[in-house]
């Protein structure tokens, strides 16, 4: 019944500070350039506050264990994920040097030298792309002070 009521209470004040954003919109009060650094700083200053706010307790060591124990499997997920790619890849090699081994070393030495370098690419670019994969490509967005100097004026 407690959670009900806090849960109630907090819908409340929600449809109340709509109801204040529509009144203001509607009345004038607040303009287009207004609503949008009123975006930004909610966006970039506000709900960053709340999850940072929302995360604060006390110290527990149950918690702690728990964390690291989080922590422990995501990393362990992580090199699971590495080795299995790793081995993967080097499997394609393997079998890119096996498809190919026999016609080129009927054809001399310098074939051996062209199925050597053939592997290492393979390997190399796999690995570029490994390490390129999990980069943010993103546009850029405001910063902070960009949003709370124009939040001033």
């Amino acid at each position: 019944m407690e959670l009900a009521l806090i849960t109630a209470q907090q819908v409340i004040i929600l449809f109340l500070l709509i109801g204040c954003g529509f009144v203001a919109v509607k009345t004038g009060v607040l303009k287009q350039e207004g609503k949008q650094t009123l975006s930004n700083l909610l966006l970039y200053l506000v709900v960053p506050a709340m999850i940072v706010h929302s995360y604060m307790m006390e110290f527990s060591e149950e918690i702690l264990h728990n964390l690291l124990a989080a922590f422990g499997m995501s990393v362990l997920a992580i090199l699971i994920g590495t080795a299995i790619t790793l081995a993967l890849i080097l499997a394609s090699a393997y079998l890119y040097a096996y498809l190919f081994a026999k016609p080129m070393l009927s054809m001399g030495p310098s074939a051996l030298v062209l199925l050597i370098a053939g592997v290492l690419t393979v390997l190399l670019c796999a690995a570029m792309l490994l390490c390129l994969l999990p980069l943010p490509w993103r546009k850029r967005t405001p910063t902070l002070r960009k949003t709370l100097t124009s939040a001033a004026s």
